[in-house]
């Protein structure tokens, strides 16, 4: 009990201290910044807000500051503080956070207990594979689009997996829209096969326009999976104007990030054949914590890629 009186006893001294020197010089950052906590530590509420508010005006580099505002106070009070926009900075250019991403804060451990799951339902016998068509691989869809709209809102860290309570919402129908999407981004691709096949036209003759169609269509592909991710919705991509400008406005970050993703497949291949484990479920072990690695790290890309012209596109 002597202890706390003497604790309070020099944070009131300080707080004394503090004022005094503000009266002096009542710019300083930080000094408001540091008297704020001292008033959050006395429990002045009321007088703590005011400085750090005020620190975080003159300031707004403050990080620290503003994490105390968002912490403890409530959300009428944080309306009425102009929080700094966080720079927002293309991937391209940081690439250590691009690689990190997956290894910051709980990522490791979604990341590892992920694999964990499901090395050991890929490795079950007889069921393993259809376990990993109708959950596993559906799971992992689910939680690609989570990453690309925690990293769209401007999140640092990494989303949980999908819920499992409600099968339906959280799984299945998020898989049913990256479905559609693949859909609409190839079916000029299957479209030309059928009608080349029913006309008994030699596919050979035809294979510019494969290549044509398909190049389109996988340059396509990152966008559509960005407009389900944002708009919860299947049949985004069909919405090609809208797209197609937000593409444009992009410009030269969506076609780094096509091309990184590119490279980040050859890499996870690579990395999964070096790594690759002949022994049952330790050797699947190792490619699922490879695969989830790397695409993690793509859709931390496409995520990013929006984030940084979210005020450009204007799509909300």
């Amino acid at each position: 009990m002597k202890d706390d009186n003497r604790e309070k006893d020099s944070q009131l001294r300080l707080y004394k201290k503090l004022c005094s020197k503000i009266k002096q010089n009542p710019d300083s950052s930080s000094l408001h910044a540091h008297l704020g906590s001292v008033c959050l530590d006395l429990d002045y509420k009321e007088e703590a807000f005011e400085h750090l508010k005020t620190a975080l005006e003159l300031n707004p580099d403050l990080d620290d500051v503003a994490q105390k505002l968002k912490k403890n106070f409530s959300e009428h009070q944080r309306m009425l503080v102009r929080f700094p926009e966080k720079k927002r900075i293309p991937f391209w250019k940081n690439l250590g956070a691009v690689f990190s991403y997956p290894l910051a804060k709980r990522g490791t451990a979604v990341i590892f207990v992920g694999a964990m799951v499901f090395a050991l339902l890929s490795s079950l016998p007889v069921f393993g594979p259809l376990l990993c068509l109708v959950f596993v691989y559906p799971f992992i869809i689910a939680y690609m689009l989570n990453i690309i709209r925690y990293v769209a809102d401007g999140e640092e860290q990494m989303p949980g997996w999908p819920e499992v309570s409600d099968l339906w919402d959280s799984i299945f129908l998020p898989a049913f829209r990256v479905f559609f999407a693949t859909l609409i981004c190839y079916t000029p691709v299957m479209v030309l096969f059928i009608l080349a096949v029913r006309s008994s036209t030699a596919l050979s003759s035809l294979s510019f326009l494969f290549g044509a169609f398909f190049i389109l269509g996988t340059f396509y592909y990152p966008m559509a999976l960005i407009s389900v991710a944002i708009y919860e919705n299947g049949l985004a991509p069909l919405n090609f104007p809208v797209l197609i400008n937000a593409m444009a406005k992009m410009k030269g970050d969506y076609i780094l990030a096509i091309l990184s993703m590119f490279v980040i497949d050859i890499i996870a291949v690579f990395v999964s054949q070096v790594a690759l484990i002949p022994i049952p479920i330790v050797g699947s072990f190792v490619f699922w914590l490879v695969t989830l690695y790397f695409v993690t790290v793509q859709m931390y890309i496409l995520g990013n890629v929006y984030y940084v012209h979210e005020h450009d596109l204007g799509w909300f």
